[in-house]
């Protein structure tokens, strides 16, 4: 009888100690009423939007308090992935953590300090050799896969003022096909250097027309086109006519970025398969998005010989959309590295 009850009272006493209030559930206030706590503390103004605090909580608060209100503010606001920047006198701001995006002050020291690594170009021949196979495995491009036949299907050449265009799809990996305008000098018969333009993530307003069918990046390849070049103008992964083959959402994943940069190298590939091409002359420029595949591509693929990858080259902002920024290639090496210098690797 005895022996049953001290059981019964280990089995409750257990059950006590596991399913029991813990501390953190005791000292855990709503984040809301931590920062106006914090604002009455400190004689200082927060702003914030409702939605960004709507139901974060924090566990021991007043643990956090520091004397100086800004390591206060960061005891309290980084476990919960938000940060804070001063706007003023006694006035901050409080916004959701950014990881593609530094202080400007930031990108100028890295950069200073990225220079001490090579302060010879052997140096920096090395250090580009370092980069280069940290972000094919990075990216998930090491090993390459097979490249298999692009098996392109073309339809019908428009002729225009100084240059034809005919849409083309190329069989990027078994199964999956890239779409692209091809756009050609009117005139001549080569062989014409060729330029790669992947696009960004602008649109038009007034046509509501965005990719590679956006007005402006028309404009560019046609110009292009009439000043003696071969232009391949290619869709971002599930973007435009990929839609038809993945969901739109599929472009806010990490494996854009992946297939993006693959589907850049299978270009090459196409277009140094043209016999009016010359395969030694082959260059790259984009914007955005498209910015972002200009240097990075250049970075991996010596056959690119001209890039001008345009708003996109920072030393503290790295796009955002996981298609620049979604795998960790700008942590490559314990300096780490950024837009500015994969692009000074061309």
């Amino acid at each position: 009888m005895k022996s049953g009850l001290l059981l019964i009272i280990l089995i409750t006493g257990l059950c006590m100690a596991t399913y029991g209030q813990q501390p953190a559930d005791i000292y855990r206030e709503p984040l809301k009423e931590v920062l106006t706590g914090i604002e009455n503390r400190y004689n200082i103004k927060l702003q914030y939007s409702e939605s960004l605090v709507k139901g974060l909580e924090v566990s021991y608060p007043t643990w956090r308090y520091r004397s100086d209100v800004e390591a206060t503010l960061a005891g309290i606001l980084m476990p919960l992935d938000l940060v804070f920047e001063k706007m003023g006198v006694d006035t901050y701001s409080v916004n959701r953590f950014v990881y593609y995006q530094r202080p400007v002050e930031e990108g100028r020291k890295h950069l200073e300090k990225l220079l001490t690594l090579y302060p010879v170009l052997s140096d920096w021949e090395n250090r580009k050799t370092e980069l280069r196979n940290c972000i094919l495995i990075r990216i998930g491009l090491s090993p390459m896969p097979e490249k298999t036949p692009l098996n392109p299907v073309y339809t019908p050449v428009r002729k225009m003022q100084g240059y034809t265009v005919q849409n083309v799809g190329i069989e990027t990996m078994p199964g999956v096909y890239l779409c692209g305008s091809l756009y050609r000098p009117a005139r001549g018969k080569g062989p014409f250097p060729a330029v790669l333009c992947p696009h960004g993530h602008f649109s038009d307003p007034d046509t509501n027309k965005y990719g590679r069918y956006r007005p402006d990046q028309q404009y560019r390849c046609a110009m292009l086109a009439k000043m003696g070049a071969v232009v391949f103008s290619y869709e971002m992964f599930a973007y435009g006519e990929s839609r038809l083959q993945v969901s739109e959402a599929d472009h806010r994943t990490s494996l854009s970025l992946t297939i993006q940069t693959l589907n850049s190298i299978r270009v090459i590939d196409f277009l140094t398969s043209l016999p009016f091409v010359d395969s030694k002359r082959i260059g790259v420029t984009g914007e955005s998005g498209g910015g972002t595949q200009s240097f990075l591509l250049t970075a991996i693929d010596d056959r690119i010989t001209v890039s001008v990858p345009v708003v996109m080259v920072s030393s503290w902002f790295f796009g955002g959309c996981p298609c620049e920024s979604g795998l960790p290639i700008h942590s490559c090496s314990e300096a780490g590295t950024n837009n500015a210098e994969i692009a000074a690797m061309a």
